[in-house]
């Protein structure tokens, strides 16, 4: 090398972020965190349940109380076949103080292709004929007499579709995921009282209120017998719609997390992981585009008894709306 020469020192190159690896790591840790976060949960609820609850009723000389056991379904994969199909969930609330009473019947459509979800509220009287029309029951008897098969297919004669999915509350799966989601606020309407032999007594004073589980199963399943129906859907959605809207508030991870912290203790032939799957996928659907129906009718009186007669083309109207393209 000629001593005139200048040796010019290469700089080192500056490495080039990946951010995309940075970002995909992180999450993977959180949901590793998340993921034992839960285990640890559950183990600890197991065993405060084990050590403290039998032994707290029986040292004071109380019977204690058996629940009902949760019945296992064979699960099927959360999956939407094509556009054009939306995945349908029937959703049912039970009182098991009353004998299976339904309180509460919802077909939910989820459509993840369309980031669509239609909430349909089926009355509790609805109407429902014998196969030989020569007698009718209303609709929130039939768990009692069928279980979830027989709801499922009367729920699938009203709007000619299959319904590959359900979920059942009971008294204590639903006060449980109120304790998961946390007390809210919300307008009570009116004063509601009301007192039977099931031993469901409920005491709602109108005005806001702080609803914890218990006032929160009052208020889903008060009923007046000079209501048609349609009120008590009404209530309902309005508390899913404030339920929904404090959710989206939440971080999507954490709405995953508390998904399977309840999931477990209901009845649904969805697993656990899909349904927290499809919780922290839910942030790519828009609030607005969830649409809450109830299922159209008119009141009728049968033999002394008040029933809601469904109106069948207004039915398959709603059914279409569902599996409808056109809607941005």
């Amino acid at each position: 090398m000629n001593k005139n020469e200048i040796k010019i020192p290469h700089r080192p190159r500056k490495k080039k972020i990946l951010w995309g690896k940075i970002v995909g790591f992180i999450f993977i840790l959180l949901l590793l965190i998340g993921s034992i976060g839960y285990g640890a949960f559950k183990g600890y609820e197991y065993l405060i349940a084990k050590m403290n609850v039998p032994a707290s009723a029986e040292s004071q000389g109380m019977p204690v109380k058996l629940e009902e056991p949760i019945k296992v379904y064979k699960k099927e994969p959360l999956h939407q076949e094509d556009l054009a199909q939306p995945m349908y969930v029937l959703t049912l609330v039970k009182d098991t103080q009353k004998a299976n009473e339904l309180e509460g019947i919802y077909l939910v459509s989820l459509n993840k292709e369309q980031r669509l979800i239609d909430v349909i509220g089926i009355p509790l009287p609805s109407k429902i004929m014998s196969r030989d029309n020569k007698s009718a029951m209303p609709i929130y008897e039939a768990y009692r007499n069928g279980g979830i098969e027989l709801t499922k297919a009367i729920v699938e004669d009203i709007f000619h579709i299959q319904i590959p999915y359900f979920v059942v509350f009971d008294r204590t799966s639903f006060e449980k995921t109120m304790k998961v989601l946390g007390d809210t606020e919300l307008y009570v309407e009116g004063n509601f009282n009301q007192y039977d032999e099931s031993g469901s007594d409920i005491s709602l004073i109108q005005g806001v209120q702080k609803m914890d589980p218990y006032t929160t199963w009052s208020y889903f399943t008060y009923e007046s017998s000079s209501e048609s129906g349609i009120e008590q859907i009404q209530r309902q959605e309005r508390l899913i719609k404030t339920l929904i809207h404090r959710e989206y508030n939440r971080w999507p991870l954490t709405r995953m997390v508390d998904t399977g912290r309840f999931w477990d203790s209901l009845e649904s032939n969805i697993s656990s992981w899909d349904a927290m799957c499809f919780a922290f996928f839910s942030r790519n659907i828009n609030e607005s585009r969830i649409t809450y129906y109830v299922l159209p009718g008119a009141v009728e009186q049968v033999d002394g008894k008040k029933y809601w007669t469904i109106n069948p083309i207004d039915a398959q109207s709603i059914v279409g709306i569902t599996v409808s393209q056109e809607r941005n």
